[in-house]
């Protein structure tokens, strides 16, 4: 290992180490090429690791040009004693990374901040889901919160997240998702590699053909996803399937043999079973209404649709074998979501879900007695013919697009059994969903009927299925912090965050 500078001082922020030094001859330039590898360091008696680094640099000494390798360009490229490129990335004069181009120039840091979103979700006395904007804050890897008893985490599945939040928190629906796409589409020895050959030459033509201009001679255009999200490779696929036939005569000839390694029946395949994931990652992200009722019944949709079959050549069924094995294992399905489960009417008897039942009902059944305990109220009975008017009709279907995703598991009407208390009759009643009901219409209907459960009900149906939100937010303060505005301090950004919102 090489390390390229020098410390000096104490408390300064450690430069990068690169190893692995190559040759990059191009149009009279040699350029010296480095692996990066952050390491952790010490800076304000603080513990950082930078982020979000380049793969590989390329520095040419002569007049200081710059090439990065982010992940998207290693398909592209060969390091070793020489490195070699068939699109080798444009030379720049400075850095794209603000951060890295300040340390490589041992200038002063004045941009190396990762900021965090924290996005605020609940219902209010309408039964209405509000999101608030609390900060963006820069981000702290020693931030220890102390939570309340009533306040629920969700965050992505980062290691530093999980180490932060270590109670109390819910894993994003989608990072589950996007990282077991990741694994199944990158990770080595899996029994995937005809899958991941493929996915890597699509990658390359989709590259080639928007670098090289080509995009105009095709009816359709193609879509690249980002590298952080594997979600998008649905569309990615999607794209380059509708203009499979016509790429022939548009690519040029070094990336027709990409074209020939693209076996079309696994292409179509791949983008069959690849959009049940993309319409799960739509379903979930919706943030209008609550989506974490959604959860079980979608990763079940998924982990069914990953059974291998005889239809299917080795290629499909080495790829679904692999992913479903992964929903089961990495998918942490925890309390929360199978009581939001419960907590829609038309899931109370888990009929196309038999599994996800008794702890559902156990689960149930303890937050009832915790909340009646909290308010010191005792367990009395319920006329159930009191309240049969407004909890027997029938159900009535709707067109709605998310709720079709769902309807499958639905539960038809049973109407044999008599209600002994408030949660017997919830489980056992019937219910009527209009056209453009919510479930929070329901429980606004409801929460006199059931006022210990719809107390559950508006504290948990709040938990979004997915970070989308604060995502978003990371977005917008990225499209604040920008080249020309690196001098913004971070209580400014989070002001400006707020302003956004508003």
């Amino acid at each position: 290992v090489y390390s390229i500078f020098t410390i000096s001082k104490p408390d300064e922020i450690e430069r990068l180490v690169g190893t692995n030094f190559f040759g990059l001859p191009r149009i009279n330039h040699v350029f010296s090429v480095y692996e990066m590898l952050t390491i952790p360091f010490k800076h304000h008696s603080k513990s950082i690791r930078l982020a979000n680094m380049p793969s590989y640099i390329g520095y040419n000494p002569t007049d200081e040009t710059i090439i990065e390798f982010y992940k998207r360009n290693l398909c592209d490229c060969a390091f070793g004693t020489v490195t070699s490129c068939r699109d080798v990335p444009a030379i720049h004069s400075t850095l794209s990374n603000i951060c890295l181009d300040q340390i490589l120039k041992k200038n002063k840091l004045s941009s190396c901040v990762s900021y965090g979103g924290v996005t605020l979700h609940y219902i209010d006395s309408a039964w209405r889901l509000k999101t608030f904007n609390l900060a963006c804050r820069a981000y702290d890897p020693e931030f220890n919160p102390s939570l309340n008893k009533n306040i629920y985490i969700l965050s992505d599945n980062e290691n530093l997240m999980k180490a932060t939040f270590r109670e109390k928190r819910i894993g994003c629906g989608t990072h589950y998702s996007n990282k077991i796409l990741e694994h199944a589409l990158m990770k080595d020895d899996i029994n995937c590699s005809d899958v991941q050959k493929l996915f890597l030459s699509v990658k390359a033509i989709v590259n080639h053909v928007k670098r090289s201009h080509k995009q105009a001679q095709l009816r359709h255009k193609l879509q690249s996803f980002s590298d952080t999200r594997f979600n998008g490779v649905f569309v990615m696929t999607k794209s380059i399937l509708t203009v499979y036939d016509e790429l022939t005569d548009t690519v040029q000839d070094e990336m027709k043999n990409k074209l020939s390694d693209i076996d079309k029946s696994l292409l179509q395949f791949i983008c069959s079973y690849l959009k049940n994931f993309n319409d799960v990652t739509e379903g979930l992200s919706a943030d209008q209404n609550p989506t974490i009722y959604e959860v079980i019944p979608l990763h079940q949709m998924l982990v069914h649709s990953s059974l291998t079959t005889t239809d299917n050549t080795e290629a499909p069924n080495s790829l679904k074998e692999y992913i479903g094995k992964e929903l089961l294992s990495n998918w942490i399905i925890t309390d929360e979501h199978y009581l939001c489960v419960i907590l829609h009417p038309l899931l109370t008897n888990f009929q196309t879900l038999p599994d996800f039942k008794q702890h559902s009902y156990a689960v149930l059944q303890n937050k009832i007695k915790k909340v009646r305990n909290s308010d010191n109220n005792t367990t009395q009975p319920i006329d159930s013919s009191a309240t049969s008017s407004s909890s027997s009709p029938t159900y009535m279907a709707t067109n709605d697009n998310r709720r079709s995703l769902l309807s499958n598991f639905f539960d038809t009407i049973n109407l044999n059994s008599v209600p002994k208390d408030e949660f017997h009759l919830y489980i056992e009643s019937t219910v009527t969903f209009g056209k453009d009901e919510t479930v929070l219409d329901y429980w606004k209907k409801n929460e006199t009927v059931y006022p210990t459960i719809s107390k559950i009900a508006k504290r948990i149906l709040a938990i979004p299925a997915t970070d989308t939100s604060a995502e978003r937010l990371f977005s917008q303060s990225g499209n604040t912090v920008t080249n020309r505005r690196t001098r913004l301090g971070t209580d400014k950004v989070n002001q400006l965050m707020f302003l956004r919102k508003i």
